[in-house]
C-alpha cells in the first residue's frame, strides 16, 4: 500500500510518468487488482503505441473468469467482449467466449468460435 501511494502520488505530479505507471501495473499485477491494471496498461499503451494490447485483453480474461464464477454471465460476457476489443484474435479470450456461448445456449455460435 505504500508504495503504491508514493507512485499515485508521482502519477498526480506527472501523468506521463512511465516509470511511477510501470511500477503501479506491477503491484496491479501482484494484487490481482484487474480494473486498476487495465487502467495502468491502457496508460501505457498509448505511449508505446499498443504494445500493452495483449495484457489489457489477459486482464479482461482475468475479470471475465471472476464473473463467471460469480454466475454473472453478463457481465462475463462484457469483459469477454472488451478482451477480444483489444485483441481479437486472443486464443485464450476466444476460447472463454466459446464457453460463454455455451453455457448460454447459443451452441452455434459456441462450436463456430472453437472451429473458426
Amino acid at each position: 500500500d505504500r508504495a503504491e501511494n508514493i507512485f499515485n502520488d508521482i502519477l498526480k505530479q506527472d501523468q506521463n510518468n512511465t516509470s511511477a505507471i510501470q511500477y503501479l501495473l506491477d503491484i496491479y499485477q501482484q494484487q490481482r487488482d484487474w480494473q486498476s491494471a487495465i487502467n495502468m496498461a491502457l496508460l501505457l499503451r498509448k505511449q508505446t503505441l499498443n504494445k500493452y494490447t495483449t495484457s489489457i485483453a489477459h486482464y479482461y480474461c482475468e475479470l471475465t473468469v471472476i464473473a463467471k464464477e460469480k454466475n454473472d454471465y453478463s457481465e462475463a460476457l462484457f469483459f469477454i467482449k472488451q478482451a477480444l476489443k483489444y485483441q481479437e484474435n486472443n486464443l485464450r479470450a476466444n476460447l472463454i467466449y466459446a464457453d460463454l456461448c455455451l453455457l448460454n445456449g447459443q451452441i452455434k455460435k459456441g462450436l463456430n468460435i472453437y472451429f473458426v
